[in-house]
């Protein structure tokens, strides 16, 4: 059976007073700078100056210093998208179901963009 990796189910939420769930085992920080991070599966992106990271085992939360939102990174293997995002919910917020409203077809790389060096 094959699995879609499904990196980066990044859910931003922009509503204040929801609870950032975490593991005990999460570290907590306040970045001094910008800084480069990376996933347990190798995805790399830059957390900016003064957001709060907390992660733990599979997923990754930045909160910005105004705290009226944040974004979640979670990584999850699955069948297909709607089955990521039922995970990912599933691991961020068990309370709460929010179905896969869109989804997109990702071909691989024009063979324009292909250069043999």
């Amino acid at each position: 059976m094959s699995y879609f990796r499904i990196l980066g189910l990044a859910i931003a939420i922009g509503l204040s007073g929801l609870p950032v769930h975490t593991s005990p085992a999460s570290s907590a920080e306040v970045l001094v700078a910008d800084t480069a991070m990376t996933t347990a599966r190798g995805a790399i992106f830059t957390a900016p100056t003064g957001w709060r990271v907390d992660s733990a085992a599979n997923k990754i939360v930045l909160e910005p210093p105004e705290a009226d939102s944040h974004l979640a990174v979670l990584e999850v293997q699955a069948t297909d998208a709607a089955a990521a995002v039922a995970a990912a919910w599933a691991d961020y917020r068990a309370d709460a179901k929010r179905p896969l409203r869109i989804a997109t077809p990702q071909g691989g790389p024009r063979p324009e963009a292909i250069r043999e060096e």
